[in-house]
């Protein structure tokens, strides 16, 4: 018997069903004036709130690096020994348009440490993350 014409098989057709559901399970890092949240497909969870810290005489957000490095270690690893073949490298960072350059670059950092190599970047005016990760908001 011949394969009927029009019909993959093989590798082709594996690749392309990984590559969609990794699209899928792919991370997101949310960041807003107030705080930071990592996003799946199972939920969002809450990794700190924003620290307003004056630098050469202007106040400047920082968040807690270390609680974003930890939870998305615990992430990286649920999602790699769930999925063992799916290559878990990308990572979406939404931010609010007017967070600090260092911030992004400092969890594009982590990330990358991680293993979230593939870092995508979007921004949305600030009016997008109302009630959108709390529960609704009021």
């Amino acid at each position: 018997m011949s394969q009927t014409e029009g019909i993959s098989q093989g590798a082709g057709a594996m690749a392309n069903l990984a590559r969609s559901e990794e699209d899928r399970l792919q991370p997101k890092i949310i960041i807003t004036s107030q705080e930071m949240f990592l996003g799946t497909t199972a939920g969002t969870i809450h990794i700190c709130y924003s620290i307003r810290q004056q630098e050469n005489g202007e106040t400047v957000l920082t968040y807690d690096f270390d609680s974003l490095r930890v939870k998305t270690e615990e992430v990286h690893k649920i999602l790699t020994e769930t999925y063992p073949q799916i290559d878990f490298r990308k990572v979406t960072i939404l931010t609010e348009p007017r967070i600090q350059y260092d911030v992004i670059v400092n969890v594009i950092d982590i990330c990358a440490m991680i293993g979230f190599d593939q870092p995508g970047l979007q921004v949305a005016p600030p009016e997008a993350f109302l009630g959108a990760f709390t529960g609704g908001g009021s």
